[in-house]
């Protein structure tokens, strides 16, 4: 027994999604990068609230680095000897109890942000 299936129109969903990629990359594509752009903020926001707070420094460091397509959430405060502790808070040290504040607030602004993004990846390719 053969079994056959077609799929009519996928070729026409590649080429979409295809031209998508093209207008993301020139930052061409004003939808998803407005929703790119809240969830950033976003994330920058949440991570400076769950940011331990002890001079308050390390949360005023964090701030979004890059423009649409490619941003980078950057904490970048400096000891007294001048050099980055925010990766040994948010991961510990053998000393020091991990206090994460960058990765959840990126799980979370993913959970949020990611499905209207789904939504307009969908709009598009169904246009």
């Amino acid at each position: 027994m053969d079994i056959t299936m077609e799929i009519h129109g996928q070729n026409n969903v590649v080429s979409r999604l295809k031209r998508l990629a093209h207008r993301i990359l020139r930052g061409s594509d004003v939808p998803i990068q407005n929703v790119s752009e809240q969830m950033m903020a976003f994330i920058e926001s949440d991570a400076k609230d769950r940011c331990p707070k002890l001079t308050g420094a390390l949360s005023e460091s964090i701030h979004v680095q890059g423009s649409f397509p490619e941003y980078r959430i950057i904490a970048d405060a400096l000891d007294t000897q001048g050099k980055p502790y925010g990766p040994f808070v948010e991961l510990g040290t053998s000393k020091q109890q991990a206090q994460p504040f960058m990765w959840p607030a990126v799980r979370d602004g993913i959970g949020m942000y990611g499905p209207r993004m789904t939504s307009q990846v969908i709009a598009y390719i169904t246009e």
